[in-house]
């Protein structure tokens, strides 16, 4: 019943948030259930997941080196078969200060999504990253929460540097998938960066809702044949108030226009998606019962696990 009252309520607000103009993943998921990682585990793998997409990086929000079925390649973004990005990275200037969002003191796992939170006290800010992957699309959702815990307005730089990596997945060399360079631009009229493998019909584009101050792409400095890419949004934050954001990552391995239109719908309509996977979910925790053999009370405690996702 708990958890038919959250799906109803997050009909509601995404309702309510369509016609208010809010977009916030944060309103949908702090009522749902969830589960608080340890802090030793902090420099630990996680998975944010969909059907299609997955990233894989760690639980203080840095996307290390992974892995070992393409040395140190198997962390990031991945479509497969290929790989979008090496991730990406996250940094907040005011005046002759940055603070880079590399240390999270907090990781949160949802059945349909993660979180990343900041707490910057001496800097009197606090900072969350919530990302969840839609089903049947082939990209990623992420949103940013900005809180100003200080007792003057604050006007600050927001800084998102994406890291493409476009090659192909384990063994792809074999079957005709020749990595090549990566090439970079920016799109005046999406407000996002484009990128695409010189040999190949793979693409990546990252942007956000939010317009862009500055633009400015660069040699990537991580081990392959990706380019990076920075954009800069200007946050005016009164005291004690948030401000939210988002950002989409999406790509294809057949057209730009494939992924330019994957790109504009995650970003367009991430709560209908959101509430969507929710829904299946549901449905599929409704379909599926873990049963003890020898007492039925455990059977009912394993199938309530299931559906908050523990």
């Amino acid at each position: 019943m708990r958890l038919i009252l959250f799906l109803i309520t997050l009909l509601v607000i995404t309702s309510c948030s369509e016609l208010s103009g809010d977009s916030s993943l944060s309103g949908l998921l702090e009522n749902g259930p969830s589960i608080e990682g340890k802090t030793e585990y902090l420099t630990s793998p996680y998975v944010t997941a969909g059907n299609r997409v997955y990233m894989v990086g760690h639980q203080d929000g840095t996307f290390p080196d992974l892995g070992w079925h393409i040395k140190g390649e198997m962390g990031g973004i991945w479509n497969h078969p290929i790989k979008l990005m090496d991730g990406f990275e996250a940094e907040i200037l005011e005046y002759n200060t940055l603070i880079k969002l590399d240390s999270a003191t907090q990781f949160t796992n949802y059945p349909w999504g993660n979180k990343h939170s900041y707490d910057l006290a001496e800097q009197q800010l606090k900072v969350e990253r919530l990302q969840f992957v839609p089903d049947d699309m082939q990209g990623i959702h992420i949103e940013f929460a900005v809180t100003n815990t200080g007792e003057t307005e604050r006007t600050l730089v927001f800084k998102f540097k994406g890291h493409s990596d476009l090659r192909p997945t384990w063994l792809g060399e074999d079957t005709g998938m020749i990595d090549g360079q990566d090439e970079i631009a920016f799109d005046e009229n999406l407000d996002a960066f484009i990128v695409k493998d010189q040999n190949n019909p793979w693409y990546t584009v990252f942007g956000s809702g939010a317009t862009s101050v500055m633009a400015k792409d660069m040699l990537s400095t991580i081990q392959g044949m990706g380019v990076s890419g920075s954009l800069s949004y200007k946050l005016v934050i009164p005291a004690g108030e948030t401000k939210k954001f988002n950002m989409a990552i999406a790509g294809s391995y057949h057209s730009q226009a494939e992924a330019i239109s994957t790109y504009q719908d995650i970003k367009e309509a991430h709560l209908f998606l959101l509430v969507r996977l929710s829904l299946f979910h549901f449905r599929k925790s409704e379909k599926r019962t873990l049963r003890h053999p020898r007492n039925p009370d455990q059977t009912q405690r394993a199938r309530q696990g299931y559906r908050a996702g523990f």
